[in-house]
């Protein structure tokens, strides 16, 4: 069960739809909802502004000037307020915490704690690079134990959820999950299953134990099994059937796609136009 869900905020569009989110599935759920703000250390040890790739001498923190120091926290502090704001505008109570050290090792380590984590796509700096998923979000997924849901500029409206299921364990954590989330949602939440593998008879069994389990629940779900490359194929099922958040396992089942997160999964998360749910 989701009861509690971490939220990645750095004042970002995409960490206001990340937020807007959170407190939408917090009031499904009942589940209590904390922000968390990285103060990046690593900015402590430069200058805030480098062109192009020539070295710069860095600056001790000690030198730093004092406006520096305060204009971080000054941010910190309006992010943190801004978060409160729109919590309480929605009638959800929040917590906060404004950590300091390298973003995505920080935040994936303080999920380790909670059942959920929403972060935006991309970050502050996204109108700085055009790579559809930013490199904190990038490691947060890799390093996680959590599942992460990562968010696009905009809220999604969830009304179908699409789930990749390839008879590996995280897609069955996957499955489990996504079927959760449909259960409590509610409101006519449809699940579509798309299972590619080798070949059609390959794919049609072992989508069949997703047909098992979901039998238990009163959901509208319906099947597809396709032959083919994975990642074409789900980009395809996400062009002619939309679907507003995409399940899937951080990993497959091979070992060597878990040590690089897993070949197919990346390639998705950076190619797929909306929001991603990825489950260990």
């Amino acid at each position: 069960m989701i009861k509690s869900i971490l939220v990645a905020a750095d004042g970002s569009a995409h960490a206001r739809a990340a937020r807007e989110l959170a407190l939408s599935l917090a009031s499904a759920f009942e589940a209590r909802v904390t922000g968390v703000h990285v103060v990046d250390v690593r900015l402590l040890e430069q200058p805030p502004f480098v062109v192009g790739a020539y070295p710069v001498e860095t600056i001790a923190p000690s030198q730093l000037p004092i406006e520096m120091l305060e204009g971080f926290r000054a941010n910190a502090d309006k992010i943190m307020s801004d978060f409160r704001d729109a919590a309480s505008a929605a009638g959800t109570e929040v917590e906060f915490r404004i950590e300091e050290g390298v973003p995505a090792e920080t935040i994936a380590d303080v999920a380790e704690s909670y059942d959920l984590l929403i972060l935006g796509k991309r970050g502050a700096h996204a109108r700085y690079s055009d790579d559809l998923v930013g490199s904190t979000a990038d490691q947060v997924v890799r390093k996680s134990g959590t599942p992460v849901l990562l968010v696009d500029g905009e809220t999604p409206t969830l009304q179908r959820l699409l789930v990749f299921y390839d008879g590996s364990a995280p897609a069955n954590n996957a499955l489990k999950l996504a079927a959760e989330m449909a259960s409590t949602l509610g409101g006519g939440l449809g699940l579509r299953i798309l299972t590619v593998a080798r070949d059609l008879d390959e794919a049609a069994k072992t989508q069949q134990d997703a047909r098992e389990y979901l039998s238990a629940y009163e959901l509208e779900a319906d099947f597809r099994v396709a032959e083919g490359e994975f990642v074409f194929e789900a980009l395809e099922d996400l062009e002619t059937e939309p679907s507003n958040l995409a399940v899937l396992g951080k990993h497959g089942h091979s070992f060597l796609h878990d040590l690089i997160l897993g070949g197919t999964t990346e390639q998705l998360m950076r190619q797929a136009r909306i929001a991603l749910l990825l489950v260990p």
